[in-house]
């Protein structure tokens, strides 16, 4: 090996160690006594919290036992594991709130109508235009036709007092046969 490579090993080997070091710093509490002491008081989002930090350092720690035993990491299936325990970290953060933010969502439906409307030409929205000025009026013509049918139908109901009976027409069928 020549010097520079082993210089670019020797750093990355100190590198290794700290960062070990600092794992180490961070398991000793938890591992001091038994586990079940340290998991049981947790409430139930920090015990979330607790076995995914678990599954992820053991993880993490054998991908970096692959690593310097010359082992692709990328071919084994700690990387799957890696990758679930990372979604697993996003789904709690997701829950406490502190996920990210949904953003603002492009209604595609509105889209195209904006879209295809400033493309047509003026020609197409005038017409449009007049067919929905036609529109409206058929609409306001036929509320009037009913309100006025409902009023009727109304007065008929509050003149009980009327001996003889007026036979019910519907104004879509027109009187039925043998009543007047």
């Amino acid at each position: 090996m020549d010097p520079a490579q082993e210089q670019k090993a020797k750093k990355a080997a100190k590198a290794l160690k700290s960062r070990i070091d600092v794992i180490q710093k961070h398991l000793d509490p938890i591992l001091a006594g038994p586990l079940s002491e340290t998991y049981g008081p947790l409430p139930t989002n920090e015990k979330a919290q607790f076995e995914v930090l678990l599954s992820f350092t053991l993880n993490t720690l054998y991908h970096i036992y692959l690593k310097t035993h010359g082992v692709n990491p990328l071919d084994h299936h700690v990387t799957n594991e890696l990758q679930r325990v990372k979604e697993y970290i996003e789904k709690i953060k997701v829950a406490e709130g502190r996920g990210p933010k949904r953003t603002m969502e492009l209604d595609k439906g509105a889209a195209d109508r904006f879209i295809k409307s400033a493309l047509a030409g003026e020609e197409d929205n005038e017409e449009e235009e007049e067919e929905g000025k036609q529109h409206n009026i058929k609409k306001r013509s036929l509320r009037k036709e009913k309100s006025t049918l409902e009023e009727e139908e109304q007065d008929l109901n509050n003149n009980n007092n009327i001996q003889r009976k007026r036979a019910r027409v519907d104004p879509f069928a027109g009187p039925k046969n043998g009543s007047n």
